[in-house]
């Protein structure tokens, strides 16, 4: 590309990518939306006070359109979209909207898809993953558009080059109506980039910090984590102690596209990174009797710098008091095992009666967020003031109780 071609391409980008706010799309696990509602207007509220110059007084940095079940709509600039990936804590990923049109035949949709400017939004040679999904279209086979897509994208783009990122490509049809959206996160959101392993029934991260979220938990906070495992819970509650964003450790798809703003990038996760703060304490009580589990986290703390905040022992649940933390009484969390670690249900019932009667004789005081199967809480729970919120989790539905002991 010559010198003047590359400098009308780089106006074009500019122009019509960076230049003008896009409609986004939050994917947010069922159950975790109004959170995700109360993190992108806080992180609004930020960018709008730190720049207020790029934008009028009236309008918003992210400016929310729409809540449905499992995400959220909403415009925003490309730069916003940096800040969103590098902070939400519950977001499963942020697509971006590139086009919408309806058709009733595959000749209809080639012509509709070669009139995106795909050059603008994706590298040449970039590595296209296509995820297809139709329903009450006539066009109904997802397979044969996934693959008609894949093999355009190479006309357009050129031939895949390995050592590209891949580039997520969704497409959903409702009725022959097409919307055509980007991931601008590559890999999911839950997976922070610091974490090695995984134990028997890991929680993700995402909902890890849902729950802590709902729990009120806070920077500074006690939290015990007496069921760990490779210690997701604790490893949220010390990146929000110390002020850590969630994608502080990963990379993202943005950073391949032609519209990456490199400088823009670097200056935003450097300010983050001025913004991460020590601990002077361990406030953060992590344990577990598997100590293949407990193994995974303590390296996994180690090389995220968060042993400063963390305290890991092994100990088995039953044998812990709250009287062996210092402190104020602050909150404890569990994912007890369920299913088929704990054999039928009875015995899972009885293993969750034993662990509130456990609480509640030694945790009086404390705050108390715990997730388990809704049929769990059909027993007498020995708590006070008590919520329950409806969640999600590897397509099972669950519960999270928030109560005070």
């Amino acid at each position: 590309m010559s010198d003047i071609s590359r400098t009308a391409f780089e106006k074009r980008v500019k122009r019509r990518i960076v230049g003008k706010p896009h409609s986004f799309y939050a994917v947010v696990a069922p159950g975790l939306e109004e959170l995700c509602v109360d993190e992108l207007k806080a992180l609004s509220a930020e960018i709008d006070i730190r720049s207020p110059e790029t934008r009028s007084p009236e309008a918003k940095s992210i400016d929310i359109k729409s809540v449905e079940n499992g995400g959220i709509e909403f415009d925003a600039s490309l730069a916003d979209i940096y800040a969103a990936n590098l902070h939400l804590r519950t977001a499963t990923r942020i697509l971006m909207r590139v086009d919408e049109f309806d058709a009733q035949s595959f000749s209809k949709f080639e012509k509709e898809f070669f009139n995106i400017p795909w050059e603008l939004y994706l590298a040449s040679g970039c590595r296209p993953e296509v995820s297809v999904k139709c329903s009450k279209c006539r066009i109904y086979h997802s397979d044969a558009l996934a693959d008609r897509i894949t093999s355009w994208l190479a006309d357009i783009l050129g031939p895949v080059d390995e050592t590209k990122k891949k580039q997520h490509i969704f497409v959903r049809g409702n009725n022959d109506n097409f919307v055509i959206s980007l991931n601008t996160s590559g890999e999911p959101l839950y997976k922070r980039g610091l974490k090695e392993g995984s134990g028997m029934a890991p929680i993700r991260e995402t909902l890890a910090a849902g729950v802590l979220s709902m729990a009120g938990y806070i920077e500074g906070m006690t939290l015990v984590d007496p069921m760990c495992g490779t210690g997701t819970f604790s490893i949220e509650a010390a990146m929000m102690s110390k002020r850590i964003p969630a994608g502080y450790f990963r990379d993202f798809a943005f950073t391949d596209w032609p519209s990456f703003m490199e400088r823009r990038w670097e200056h935003m996760r450097s300010r983050a990174g001025e913004g991460i703060i020590p601990a002077d304490k361990k406030i953060i009580y992590a344990s577990d009797l598997d100590s293949r589990s407990l193994d995974l986290f303590k390296r996994n703390i180690e090389k995220s710098d968060l042993y400063d905040i963390v305290l890991p022992v092994q100990m088995d649940f039953f044998e812990i008091s709250g009287k062996n933390f210092s402190g104020e009484k602050g909150l404890i969390v569990l994912n007890p095992p369920y299913g088929k670690r704990l054999g039928n249900i009875y015995q899972g019932k009885q293993f969750f009666i034993n662990v509130c009667r456990k609480l509640k004789l030694d945790f009086k005081g404390w705050k108390l967020a715990i997730i388990a199967p809704g049929d769990f809480f059909s027993v007498r729970l020995p708590f006070k003031e008590m919520r329950l919120h409806d969640v999600f989790h590897g397509g099972l539905k669950l519960k999270v109780l928030i109560a005070n002991i």
